[in-house]
């Protein structure tokens, strides 16, 4: 007679009323790390269960303060370098740095003038 299967490890945690979570989310703001914290669970399971709930994840705040136009306008024409842009626009220059690939950014600056070396706030121009 074979042996029924036994899961390991703890119990699953359930997921919160999709009620609840669209307040704290949605209503609140709250991030899917602060969520998870405040129940004891990592912010891929609060991920899990907005979907579940069938909740919309809102855009990174990135996503909504550096834009291709805002790219575009800082980097190529106005010639700031990447931590300026950080700086202006409230996001670590690793925001910044990917943004292109999200944006679908694909401007270089013209080739006038001699390049100007990237600088890093946190490391005072070392690269």
């Amino acid at each position: 007679m074979p042996r029924p299967t036994r899961r390991r490890g703890a119990a699953p945690i359930p997921p919160r009323p999709p009620a609840e979570l669209h307040r704290q989310y949605v209503d609140e703001r709250r991030s899917l790390d602060d969520l998870g914290a405040r129940y004891h669970v990592s912010g891929w399971t609060v991920k899990r269960w907005l979907r579940k709930a069938g909740i919309r994840r809102r855009p990174a705040r990135w996503a909504l303060t550096v834009t291709a136009a805002d790219l575009r306008a800082l980097y190529v024409q106005q010639e700031l370098t990447i931590g300026e842009i950080a700086a202006l626009k409230q996001v670590s220059p690793n925001t910044v740095w990917h943004a292109p690939n999200t944006t679908r950014f694909r401007g270089a600056r013209p080739p006038a003038g001699p390049a100007r070396p990237l600088r890093w706030p946190s490391c005072g121009g070392c690269i």
